[in-house]
């Protein structure tokens, strides 16, 4: 099984794009941040 590794920068630029989607709709932030959260083909996977 494949599994996946978010860098701290990645894990910041998250958390700084939800504080800019939830300053017009947390509901709204906390769905985008989760779907990304599901679906990470753009990540390297790692043994």
């Amino acid at each position: 099984m494949n599994r996946f590794r978010i860098s701290n920068q990645a894990e910041k630029d998250l958390e700084d794009i939800w504080v800019y989607l939830a300053q017009q709709d947390e509901i709204l932030a906390d769905r985008k941040i989760a779907k990304k959260g599901r679906s990470r083909p753009f990540l390297r996977a790692v043994s």
